[in-house]
């Protein structure tokens, strides 16, 4: 009983040791996150200043449009948008703070924001030759050209938010849809209905997409 007893009590011990531990930690953790916030808040974030932020690695359009994908089920809608970002460019040249603040397609602001959460690192503004905090937009264009608007209209009638169709590519069953330049596309062909089981079976039953390229140009993606 006694042995039971002293074991029972470490046990207590032991486990008020380790709250009292883990506590602690959380507490400092969330004590170290509020400095932070803190810190940022501290110090004014700007509007106005001498000198704009600059992001660090080159032209930062031609960045974007090397990251940019075009959403799957807008570009096969046939839909064009320009989503504004706005984020904090610190004064230590962190991009931080980013948020979509144009009212926006979900698929568009999702790829807006994550190509400039990419974009981790700038040149801070100046004001009065110091380092500031600055409010920084950036507008993120998705636009077609005229042949990808040509492909796009092909597949009107289709309703991409419910079922995607099987989509076939040179004659081979890809599962899903994939992009091709729009310049290399041959022909495309819409099968419905029975037509479309009746030639794929169960896997035709959200319609068929049929696609040939010129020069069984391999997909991009």
């Amino acid at each position: 009983m006694n042995s039971y007893k002293v074991i029972r009590s470490f046990s207590h011990s032991i486990a008020s040791i380790s709250f009292t531990l883990l506590v602690s930690i959380s507490l400092l953790l969330t004590t170290n996150q509020l400095n932070a916030q803190v810190s940022l808040l501290g110090d004014s974030v700007y509007t106005t200043v001498d000198v704009l932020p600059k992001y660090s690695h080159g032209n930062l359009q031609k960045k974007i449009n090397k990251l940019k994908q075009y959403p799957t089920n807008a570009m096969l809608k046939g839909l064009e948008q320009v989503v504004v970002v706005d984020a904090i460019i610190t004064n230590e040249g962190k991009l931080v703070s980013a948020k979509v603040v144009t009212d926006a397609d979900s698929e568009f602001a999702e790829e807006a924001l994550r190509v400039v959460l990419t974009l981790k690192e700038w040149s801070p503004a100046k004001r009065s030759n110091q380092n500031v905090n600055c409010s920084y937009s950036i507008p993120i264009s998705f636009s077609l050209n005229p042949e990808e608007k040509e492909f796009a209209s092909a597949f009107k009638g289709i309703d991409f938010d419910k079922e995607s169709p099987l989509f076939i590519l040179d004659g081979k069953k890809v599962g899903e849809f994939v992009s091709i330049p729009a310049h290399n596309v041959r022909s495309i062909r819409i099968l419905k209905g029975n037509k479309a089981i009746d030639l794929y079976g169960d896997n035709g039953r959200y319609g068929v997409v049929e696609m040939t390229t010129k020069n069984g140009t391999p997909p991009l993606r």
